[in-house]
């Protein structure tokens, strides 16, 4: 599920930076920008903020809690319905350079 329906951005991240093997194309794979944040001082509020391109007003503060359901949590202050339009968002774009 996690690879169909990723929840938090860094794992969406994570997956649109893999290359792709079963189609060919020219489309450069994304990267996650910035440094990943020291396990000893983690900013304030969600650890991912510095690096979220969807970041917002909580996400520098406030440590989300952990949501979701089934066997996939994640902590991230965006809706449920919100992380799905994104990711397929993200979906389409990849697939349109692939095409």
């Amino acid at each position: 599920e996690i690879f169909y329906k990723p929840a938090h951005p860094y794992t969406q991240g994570l997956l649109a930076s893999l290359p792709r093997f079963d189609r060919r194309t020219s489309a450069r794979l994304h990267r996650i920008v910035g440094q990943p944040p020291s396990m000893i001082h983690l900013p304030a509020g969600c650890a991912f903020h510095p690096r979220c391109p969807h970041r917002f007003e909580p996400c520098d503060t406030a440590r989300p809690d952990l949501t979701g359901d089934g066997p996939h949590l994640d902590a991230c202050h965006l809706s449920a319905a919100e992380k799905v339009r994104l990711w397929a968002e993200r979906r389409r774009l990849f697939e349109d350079a692939a095409a």
